[in-house]
């Protein structure tokens, strides 16, 4: 399998699901599973609801399934049971990144940036909030960084958003994402001109 893999602060950054497989258990059979509820989850399947909760019984250990479930509460406008969905993540799986990001971007939303720096690390940095980890997947980095810049684009930080935006820039480039990078510069240009 040919994966996309970049050096950032220390770490690898890869293209394979495996890398995160490995940190909870994935098996082939569980992966078919994720990948069949993604597309479910995307199209606001209700069946996927009891799906989700039957898996989640099925594979506690195994947090993407929680992920998904929440993710599928917040898209369909159940905001409530998304907050509460992740709540459970990040008292059941503190260590999956994914939840810590998704209560992150909570706080950014109700305006309570002091809660960010609680929950991604003071640094905002990905090597310090995981320092055993060697290698990430794009999705998570992607989405920790993003966060990132919209914390420090919140308490009105220029100099830390750009510096999340560079690497916001390297993974849309290595990885393909399809990012708007435009959307990204623009917010710091207006925090620039809300300084003058």
């Amino acid at each position: 399998m040919n994966t996309n893999k970049l050096i950032i602060s220390g770490y690898k950054v890869s293209s394979s699901t495996d890398v995160i497989n490995k940190l909870y258990g994935v098996t082939p059979e569980i992966q078919e599973k994720l990948e069949e509820m993604s597309i479910k989850v995307q199209k606001k399947k209700n069946s996927a609801l009891k799906e989700l909760n039957d898996l989640i019984k099925k594979y506690p250990s195994v947090p993407q399934f929680k992920n998904f479930l929440s993710s599928l509460y917040e898209m369909q406008g159940n905001h409530f049971m998304a907050t509460e969905i992740n709540r459970r993540i990040v008292s059941l799986h503190p260590e999956y990144l994914y939840g810590r990001v998704t209560q992150a971007n909570i706080a950014i939303h109700e305006n309570e940036f002091e809660k960010v720096p609680e929950i991604l690390g003071d640094a905002m940095e990905l090597k310090l909030l995981y320092p055993e980890r060697t290698e990430f997947h794009y999705g998570e980095v992607s989405g920790f960084y993003t966060t990132a810049f919209y914390y420090f684009i919140g308490i009105k930080n220029t100099e830390q958003a750009q510096l999340r935006l560079n690497i916001i820039e390297k993974l849309n480039k290595e990885f393909r994402l399809g990012l708007n990078i435009f959307d990204f510069d623009r917010q710091i240009k207006l925090l620039i001109l809300t300084k003058v």
